[in-house]
């Protein structure tokens, strides 16, 4: 039988909202029409569910959260406890990197510990002994110049030793110098023993201002020998003037003696120090007794 071309006639929207759409398509030429038809499944009204079944829905949802929330309770606590625990570990490798010592600082702690210098002082009850480099607020501690850059094996080798007299205005300070700190090889540079020397000063004169603490206004050094490194060494400064907020000091700094030679001084310096008028607002970098 001869095939018609297939011809589209139209589309056809009827009955309600919820009735699924009846097209009526590709009617032939002089044949009956083929008309198809889909029979919504929305149609009529929803059959209530029984008691039964919203139970087992209910039941399945509160199952759901109870199995969700403490897994995910438990995620995020585990998360919070994992990044405390590696914030622990980093702060406790930077506090080992601080306080690493090597055999080297032991033996150099051990010799000044057992000069008879030191044993002294330790016996004078006038004398408060401190550590200042290891005193020193740890965040900081790069930031200072003798603490940070010029500490450590080769150069300032231990954290020196210090001694402060309150009642005198006194101090003594025992240090060992390394081999990384000459200027010329075999002697220590002249810039660093001003260095210290600047810093043994200033804590002596800290002793008499008000606020404890002051700027060097002047610092005068003059070099007598020689300075041999890999060699401890004492610094001995006194106040010898104080008018309010300033303070005049001066120090010897010589090497320690030792069983075949006594001590030798390679420099001595005076200086002026003045506490500004805004002293009281600067940080403490030191917790120690008078901040000092």
């Amino acid at each position: 039988m001869a095939m018609n071309m297939l011809r589209f006639r139209s589309y056809s929207f009827f009955r309600n909202r919820s009735t699924s759409v009846l097209p009526r398509m590709f009617e032939r030429s002089g044949v009956t029409v083929v008309r198809l038809r889909f029979v919504g499944t929305t149609a009529g009204p929803k059959k209530p569910r029984s008691k039964l079944v919203k139970g087992l829905g209910i039941a399945t949802r509160i199952t759901f959260i109870g199995l969700i929330v403490p897994v995910a309770c438990f995620g995020v606590s585990f998360a919070v406890a994992a990044q405390a625990q590696s914030r622990e570990v980093e702060e406790a490798k930077a506090m080992e990197k601080v306080i690493e010592v090597d055999p080297h600082e032991i033996e150099v702690e051990t010799t000044i510990e057992d000069m008879e210098l030191v044993k002294t002082l330790r016996a004078n009850p006038k004398f408060h002994e401190l550590r200042p480099h290891k005193d020193q607020i740890v965040d900081l501690m790069t930031e200072t110049l003798t603490a940070g850059a010029l500490g450590g094996k080769g150069k300032i080798s231990v954290a020196p030793y210090m001694w402060v007299n309150h009642d005198d205005r006194e101090l003594v300070a025992v240090m060992h110098l390394g081999e990384n700190l000459c200027g010329h090889p075999g002697i220590v540079h002249g810039g660093l023993l001003t260095i210290v020397m600047d810093e043994g000063l200033g804590g002596c004169a800290f002793t008499a201002l008000p606020n404890q603490i002051g700027v060097t206004a002047n610092l005068s050094m003059n070099f007598r020998n020689a300075a041999p490194p890999n060699n401890i060494y004492i610094l001995r400064a006194k106040v010898t003037e104080a008018k309010g907020r300033k303070v005049w000091a001066a120090a010897t700094f010589e090497t320690a003696p030792t069983k075949e030679r006594a001590g030798v001084v390679v420099c001595d310096a005076t200086s002026l120090f003045i506490q500004p008028k805004w002293a009281s607002l600067l940080p403490r970098i030191i917790t120690t007794r008078n901040n000092v």
